[in-house]
């Protein structure tokens, strides 16, 4: 699945009053495994150099969207 079309999908489940949470999770994870530089599933920030230094694509990435379709992360 393209980046694109994940975009798409993220797009659309943010305008769905029917959409649940799981769905935009689903997406973020799947972010995560094409963006993560440590090849993780899901995000651990807590944890990640990549975050502390504020390098991290997933990030960058997962953060840009979420402002453009006023998720709530």
């Amino acid at each position: 699945m393209g980046e694109t079309e994940l975009e798409k999908q993220l797009a659309k489940a943010s305008k769905s009053r029917n959409s649940s949470s799981s769905e935009i999770k689903k997406i973020e994870r799947l972010y995560a495994i094409r963006f993560c530089p440590k090849g993780k599933e899901e995000c651990e920030p807590a944890y990640c150099t990549f975050q502390i230094t504020n390098t991290c694509p997933f990030l960058k990435e997962w953060r840009s969207l979420a402002k453009k379709y006023d998720l709530c992360i």
